[in-house]
């Protein structure tokens, strides 16, 4: 009896010992997976801000994308092309027969402009607020005083709506916008990582979030 006893204790503390490093395995797989979401959803500093999307109908099973482009000028072209790379990045399919257009209407809000400019905004799939063109501006405020110090300069805000329209009824099927703060200078890799952005939501129903 104290053998059966002396086992069936052992048994529990094994039982025990193998609980605990069941519940660390999972929390560890738990944090690494955490970390993971957390470097992707913060890795991006070259814009800085909230993105939501809605799902309106069903997309196709295997999309393969194209980016609906209006505008033949050589920068627009090259902001293009760098924003399809990041939804390549992103697992997004793109090739000669693609069954879902793309849509990426732009505008660059300067807060602080030199001088004072006409709000404007992109007419199209020409990712121009991306290249730093057609800006939105507010018309500078005058100085209260002469002796007032002149206010901090805020970074542009950029501001983006991709529509996905599948090619046989040419209707958005999914529309995600997105507002962020313009982060240094170099516009090429700001298209890639919106690209990247967007193509890691793809076809998803999102409430706003930061990135």
């Amino acid at each position: 009896m104290a053998g059966v006893a002396a086992d069936t204790c052992l048994d529990v503390i094994m039982a025990h010992a193998l609980g605990k490093r069941s519940l660390s395995r999972a929390a560890l797989t738990f944090a690494v997976a955490f970390m993971a979401w957390s470097g992707q959803a913060s890795a991006m500093d070259s814009c800085v801000g909230t993105i939501g999307a809605l799902l309106l109908s069903p997309m196709p099973a295997k999309p393969v994308v194209r980016l609906d482009i209006g505008n033949p000028a050589p920068r627009a072209q090259k902001m293009a092309a760098r924003f399809m790379e990041g939804l390549k990045r992103a697992g997004i399919p793109t090739g000669p027969h693609p069954n879902v257009s793309l849509r990426v209407t732009t505008a660059r809000f300067d807060q602080t402009p030199p001088e004072p400019a006409p709000a404007q905004e992109s007419d199209g799939s020409d990712l121009s607020g991306l290249a730093g063109g057609v800006p939105m501006a507010m018309p500078p405020m005058p100085a209260s005083r002469l002796t007032q110090r002149p206010a901090a300069v805020a970074p542009p805000m950029l501001f983006m709506r991709v529509e996905a329209l599948p090619t046989d009824t040419k209707r958005a099927a999914w529309i995600a916008t997105l507002q962020c703060r313009i982060a240094g200078t170099d516009d090429g890799q700001r298209a890639e990582d919106l690209g990247h952005l967007v193509g890691g939501l793809f076809g998803q129903r999102l409430e706003r979030r930061l990135f």
